[in-house]
């Protein structure tokens, strides 16, 4: 049986600390994506970042237009969504995967982190694609069995930037795997030919349609 092929689209919207998950302009917008054809839905504020809602979008694959240009059932979907980040201008990347099953383990696990790897534009990206992935598989190797899955994917619009969807029993889970010889295997590779990343951790909320 075939899977599921989606674009996920990851969004990093700065909102007033006072922003509840529950505002209704917010469940407007992810009604909209119903309408579309989503099927998943998660959204969170990040771990000791009161400012940062994170929603994580799972549009179909087969979407009639990218989903940057979905412009929804009233046509304003992009200017609702960027109304609702304080500065106007929310932050998304846009991660295709074969299979919607893929990172929704990391999605639905206790505490998702959501972590980057931008990679140097006179470093070989190509070249690199086995770390890449590597640095993302290991984690299966975890010897304390904190982890619970994931996938990681180059981003559309920046395809020099890795994003990793990675699923912990804890924070706590993640920081004994983060101090393992086995962490430092793929990433010492890789720190030559880093221009940056950062990482968020966030308990989403699934909703489905």
């Amino acid at each position: 049986m075939s899977g599921r092929p989606i674009i996920s689209e990851l969004l990093k919207i700065t909102v007033d600390r006072s922003f509840k998950l529950s505002n209704p302009e917010f469940a407007t917008l992810r009604t909209a994506a119903v309408q579309a054809g989503v099927q998943e839905q998660y959204y969170g504020i990040a771990a000791g970042e009161p400012d940062h809602l994170s929603w994580v979008i799972q549009w179909p694959a087969d979407l009639s237009t990218h989903p940057s240009e979905y412009i929804g059932p009233e046509g304003d979907f992009r200017k609702r969504l960027a109304a609702l980040d304080v500065r106007n201008s929310p932050t998304n990347w846009f991660i295709k995967f074969e299979d919607a099953k893929l990172p929704r383990p990391a999605l639905e696990s206790p505490i998702c982190q959501i972590c980057t790897i931008l990679v140097k534009p006179t470093s070989d990206l190509e070249a690199l694609m086995p770390s890449l992935k590597k640095t993302f598989t290991d984690c299966y190797d975890d010897p304390y069995k904190g982890f619970t899955g994931g996938h990681w994917g180059l981003a559309e619009n920046e395809p020099r930037l890795a994003w990793y969807f990675l699923g912990w029993k804890s924070r706590e889970a993640h920081d004994l795997y983060a101090a393992t010889p086995l962490f430092d295997i793929e990433i010492d590779k890789l720190m030559p030919h880093m221009a940056g990343g950062w990482a968020h951790y966030i308990k989403y909320t699934k909703e489905t349609s």
